[in-house]
């Protein structure tokens, strides 16, 4: 009978490989995925970027840079042509203004002159007059203001701006505010006319502002708005200082059209074109702020205004002597809503690229 050898080992099941071996394919690191790489590119940029907006949105309010609160519409709204779209603004910051801060010209520090509205897009190439001239601020009275108009069947469907135009001034500070709310209008039946009636020509963009940079009553940022006289220097005993103090003029510039609506209230969106012929009305208001030495020999600051009146001829074949109004420079605060969302934008594509 044939002898059967068995190995010592034989019956051992067969040893495993070392865990080790496993380590490296259990735990091996995928690259991410390019779309959530993009996901999280979009986190990290997106609230850099709210804290540059023009207006903030707050308890379904929206909290215009200037002294305005928009309670309707909301942001991002469907509207209809042949419907009402309802428009809704809080003109006090929730009771913190006066009523006289309301009327233009009151003299008070933080105050109204001009609240307009228009309906602007660049892609319809339409330009709408919603609202202008000082009607808005005054035909009412309470803190809210409204004005409801139908919607004209000649708007083509599209997304739309609903523009609010404020010159005010807060804390003795002439601010110039432009609010975007943005909307969409449906027009299922097709637009079969042109809009002829409350149209204006279109201007480029964005369009020059000169904001408070932030809302004056926004409750999450303490604020303090001055309620009282508009501060233009020391007290009114002092006496105007001769040509030989120290001067520094500024100049602001209202251009009145021949029907009395100031040009400085249509800024609205668009392609430059041809300007209309003939006489317009030309109101230069300077500021001239002067230091000197009072009898005490103690150094004074004051400031007046002086207003010139003066016709002017516009002409279609030259814009010389037009000045643009608040065409001013960026502020610190327009570079750094520039330039800080660019750097976090690369530190969160460096920092996704390095997770791969």
């Amino acid at each position: 009978m044939p002898e059967v050898l068995a190995h010592l080992l034989a019956s051992l099941a067969p040893r495993p490989q070392s865990l080790i071996q496993y380590t490296p394919r259990a735990f091996k690191r995928e690259p991410l995925p390019f779309s959530l790489r993009y996901f999280l590119a979009l986190l990290c940029i997106i609230p850099s970027l709210a804290t540059c907006a023009a207006q903030t949105l707050i308890n379904g309010q929206t909290y215009t840079n200037g002294l305005a609160i928009i309670n309707a519409p909301f942001p991002g709204s469907e509207q209809h042509v042949g419907s009402t779209i309802a428009i809704s603004i809080e003109l006090s910051g929730n009771g913190k203004l006066p009523f006289a801060a309301f009327t233009p010209g009151s003299g008070l520090a933080s105050s109204y002159e001009l609240l307009e509205i228009y309906l602007a897009s660049s892609a319809t190439g339409l330009n709408l007059t919603i609202s202008s001239g000082t009607g808005l601020l005054t035909g009412e009275v309470g803190t809210v203001r409204h004005h409801d108009t139908v919607l004209p069947s000649c708007i083509p469907t599209g997304q739309y701006n609903l523009t609010f135009y404020e010159t005010s001034v807060i804390n003795s500070i002439p601010c110039f505010t432009i609010t975007p709310i943005p909307i969409s209008i449906s027009n299922n039946a097709g637009s079969s006319s042109t809009c002829s009636e409350g149209t204006n020509q279109l201007q480029t963009q964005p369009q020059p502002s000169s904001d408070y940079g932030q809302s004056p009553f926004n409750p999450n940022l303490q604020v303090v708005v001055s309620t009282g006289r508009l501060v233009s220097g020391a007290a009114g005993t002092q006496t105007r200082p001769s040509e030989s103090n120290t001067r520094t003029p500024t100049s602001v510039v209202t251009v009145t059209s021949p029907s009395g609506v100031a040009s400085t209230s249509a800024p609205q969106p668009s392609e430059s074109s041809p300007k209309s012929s003939g006489l317009v009305t030309l109101v230069i208001v300077s500021q001239a702020v002067a230091t000197f030495t009072n009898s005490q020999n103690q150094p004074v600051t004051t400031s007046y205004m002086t207003t010139r009146t003066t016709a002017v001829l516009m002409s279609t074949a030259t814009s010389a002597g037009f000045i643009p109004i608040n065409a001013g420079k960026a502020r610190l605060d327009d570079v750094t809503c520039i330039f800080i969302p660019l750097l976090i934008a690369l530190w969160a594509i460096t920092l996704v690229f390095r997770l791969e």
